[in-house]
């Protein structure tokens, strides 16, 4: 079993059989952005070296972006901004957003990883944590990678697409420690740390 391919609902080629393009309006923005990519993913097949081109372009318009905003040059990081090799479990309050943006970088990231839009909603609230992200499989080319830095899932913040084209898949968001801090868990939730959910074997 294990030198098999196994399909999943979040690889992007195995998505394709099940769904449909988003139909095409001059109307709607979103339908020119989304026929732009499906042509970037169909090019990048044939011409390796246009994926690259695409990210520098991505890098550049996230840098102007950032710098219309006027946060191009992050602030200083909050003192107690720090891992917290948070267990399963274990409850958290996510920073305030102006705490996360000090530990971001030129490009609104911290070690690589994006703060979306759509994180914005959880600031100052409390989650406890789901599970450790310790590997994902990137969708484009469904190569399994690492993710070395602690990360975690928080129950119930799910990304709710607003700022992705109103996408209904609900996707965890992905949580550096640094943007939460450790607290005590709630009188009515109980002390003890929930277990990892265990994973079926097939």
């Amino acid at each position: 079993m294990a030198s098999e391919r196994v399909s999943c609902h979040f690889k992007f080629d195995d998505n394709l059989e099940a769904t449909d393009p988003y139909p095409f309006s001059l109307l709607d923005p979103r339908s020119w952005r989304f026929t732009v990519n499906r042509l970037a993913y169909e090019l990048a097949d044939r011409y390796p070296f246009i994926p690259e081109s695409g990210r520098r372009l991505m890098r550049l318009r996230s840098y102007l972006r950032r710098a219309m905003a006027g946060t191009l040059k992050p602030g200083e990081p909050p003192a107690d901004a720090r891992v917290l090799n948070l267990e399963p479990g274990e409850w958290v309050e996510v920073r305030p957003a102006k705490e996360i943006q000090a530990t971001l970088d030129a490009r609104g990231r911290l070690r690589g990883l994006v703060f979306m839009p759509e994180m914005q909603q959880f600031c100052g609230r409390r989650f406890r944590v789901f599970k450790k992200v310790k590997t994902i499989v990137l969708e484009t080319n469904q190569e399994m990678r690492k993710i070395g830095s602690p990360t975690v899932f928080l129950e119930g913040s799910l990304c709710d697409g607003s700022y992705h084209g109103e996408c209904d898949r609900a996707c965890f968001c992905f949580w550096r420690e640094e943007w939460l801090r450790r607290i005590p868990a709630p009188a009515d939730a109980g002390g003890a740390a929930a277990p990892e959910p265990a994973v079926p074997k097939l």
